[in-house]
């Protein structure tokens, strides 16, 4: 890993919740997992006609409401911050995940860059991602010509 990986990386670290042992992370971070994917569900049925059956296509239209959301700055009339529901947008990929592909499950585990630091995600073979920010400013690729569904791109690596 580079230096400026390592940075990244401690830096990162540093935004984790803290807990004293993997049982603890797990109790809170997966309760935290469903209370996200529970006020996804709960926001989308009061505020669009998005179904979310947790299928991949599913992703394309939570992306394009995403940013129409975003584009009208209507996160706080949903009652959700954008940072709050890009972290929805996490847990229902991962969600997906699981739900797409055999073998894939959900893990919780330690971030070797920062002590006490849990992160959690999923796995499927040598494929895994973690972190509740991988659609952290999302509209910034949604709004690329050249980066369009950028959460299919991300469903294809599980693929093999």
């Amino acid at each position: 890993m580079s230096r400026a990986g390592l940075i990244a990386a401690v830096r990162y670290g540093a935004l984790l919740p803290t807990f004293r042992n993997l049982a603890e992370a797990k109790r809170h971070l997966l309760a935290d997992r469903t209370r996200r994917l529970a006020q996804l569900r709960a926001v989308a049925k009061a505020f669009s006609t998005l179904s979310l059956d947790g299928s991949p296509e599913s992703l394309v239209h939570l992306e394009s409401w995403y940013l129409e959301l975003f584009r009208r700055r209507q996160f706080s009339e949903i009652g959700v911050s954008r940072e709050e529901f890009e972290k929805m947008m996490t847990a229902y990929f991962y969600s997906v995940v699981v739900n797409t592909f055999e073998g894939a499950r959900w893990r919780v585990e330690a971030f070797p860059f920062a002590r006490s630091r849990y992160t959690i995600g999923v796995s499927r073979g040598l494929v895994g991602m973690t972190g509740d920010r991988i659609f952290r400013n999302h509209f910034r690729v949604l709004q690329s010509k050249r980066r369009k569904g950028r959460a299919m791109s991300l469903l294809k690596l599980f693929e093999n």
